[in-house]
């Protein structure tokens, strides 16, 4: 990977994963109203996660690879679903120690169709993917760590809304419906929560 310079090594043997960034390859142009702070619900990278190579809890599935001893100790990929986060969290639980690796300079193109960037798959993204995770961290037998999910809501509230209401005072009309679409899609991934609490406890869990 490039620029792997400054102790990140990842021929270091305690470096067990590494990543990169997908970049958005848009088939139409990106709505004005798309905060870049979700570019997580194209499988892309955004705004909030670290701008040079730096050690990371988890990594972007679309670009993301690990060592193959370490990825059979851990019994290789245990779903289809949030396998990226569900493979680094039970790498760190079984080898804390070690090192995932981020290198936002290591690019790939991920295309996104124009129906991905809609108004309706935007919430539901936020809603069901966060409804998901609960039983996927139900199922990494205590590997789960909400700390990336928790900074996540943290910087988008702050930094995210902030950007759109500068963004709006500099003459930029969108800003507020960006800032507006942060507050709605923090609200959709907590209600998704709850709502795969309550789907959990209700089978039988």
């Amino acid at each position: 990977m490039p620029g792997m310079n400054n102790g990140l090594d990842p021929n270091d043997p305690s470096v067990i994963a590494v990543g990169g960034a997908p970049m958005p390859e848009f088939e139409v142009s990106r709505p004005a109203w798309f905060p870049v702070e979700f570019g997580w619900v194209f499988g892309c990278a955004f705004a909030g996660l670290p701008e040079t190579k730096a050690v990371v809890s988890r990594l972007i599935g679309a670009n993301m690879s690990a060592r193959r001893e370490a990825l059979a100790e851990i019994g290789g990929f245990h779903s289809d679903n949030h396998d990226d986060m569900d493979m680094c969290y039970r790498l760190k639980h079984l080898r804390p120690l070690d090192r995932i690796v981020y290198e936002p300079g290591a690019r790939v193109h991920h295309f996104v169709p124009s129906v991905r960037t809609t108004w309706g798959y935007f919430w539901r993204r936020c809603f069901f993917v966060n409804r998901g995770k609960v039983e996927a961290f139900r199922h990494m037998d205590g590997a789960g760590d909400r700390g990336a999910d928790v900074g996540f809501v943290a910087r988008a509230l702050s930094r995210g809304v902030s950007r759109g209401v500068r963004d709006a005072a500099k003459g930029d009309s969108w800003g507020l419906v960006r800032a507006a679409s942060i507050i709605a899609g923090v609200v959709l991934a907590g209600s998704g929560h709850v709502a795969g609490t309550w789907r959990w406890h209700r089978s039988g869990h």
